[in-house]
């Protein structure tokens, strides 16, 4: 008789175990589709308490640990240290290939934002070998080529390195032509090395004349109505013209 009760409340034991943990997956659950249907109807907020939430419970939602590193990146709750821990988190537990490597780069832009220059590049060039034709890839391919060709003629300690970022700035334009900010500012580069090295010949003043005018064309392009943008960007191209007939005419 006392195996038979034994026997008894081991089963019970078992059952309400099962219950509970069935309990605790159905509330995560939930929370799990709450959070991200929060962050899909922009209320930020409450997405990040309840995701956060849910990751000290349980790590079996990669999805989660994807969606708070981008709100890691958000200027409202901006802490990069703890979007990189997700975003590896989120690539260590997926099993989604493409969503692993658009977590990378989110990594490849905290590089960036933190002037790790050498691993947002080396992040992006993994990336673009695997995904060459993806546009998001392109593009943040092609903007970390020209961040990085700008830094190291900002940092240049000679001829030698504005060399260097010519050859970045130049990949740059190759993987994604008709970005603005590389085009005009590839121009305002050559015009300093002319500038900056007035004994040094230089046969480039063609190559700035045509930076110039596809940067013209761009002037408007992916603004919208954004008014403000175009014409501060109109005064940075006019003053680059302006530079350049000075030293090229």
């Amino acid at each position: 008789m006392k195996k038979f009760y034994k026997l008894i409340f081991l089963t019970t034991l078992i059952a309400i175990s099962f219950s509970v943990a069935h309990s605790e997956n159905i509330q995560n659950d939930l929370l799990y589709i709450s959070g991200i249907s929060s962050y899909n109807n922009n209320d930020v907020v409450s997405a990040k308490q309840k995701l956060e939430t849910l990751i000290t419970y349980t790590d079996k939602y990669p999805i989660a640990y994807f969606v708070l590193g981008k709100i890691y990146r958000k200027k409202a709750y901006l802490d990069l240290d703890k979007a990189k821990i997700a975003f590896n988190k989120f690539i260590d537990l997926s099993k989604d290939s493409k969503l692993k490597a658009y977590a990378k780069l989110h990594l490849a832009y905290i590089s960036i934002d933190q002037k790790d220059y050498v691993d947002a590049l080396n992040l992006a060039e993994g990336i673009y070998a695997e995904l060459p034709n993806d546009p998001d890839v392109k593009f943040c391919y092609a903007i970390i080529l020209k961040d990085y060709g700008f830094h190291i003629y900002d940092s240049r300690t000679s001829i030698l390195d504005a060399d260097k970022a010519i050859k970045y700035l130049k990949q740059s334009l190759s993987i994604r032509p008709g970005i603005f900010e590389t085009t005009n500012g590839f121009a305002s580069l050559l015009l300093s090395l002319h500038e900056d090295y007035p004994k040094v010949q230089r046969n480039d003043c063609d190559e700035i004349q045509r930076l110039l005018n596809k940067a013209k064309s761009l002037i408007s392009v992916s603004n919208g109505f954004d008014v403000d943008k175009s014409e501060n960007r109109n005064v940075l191209v006019n003053a680059n013209q302006k530079r350049y007939e000075n030293l090229c005419r």
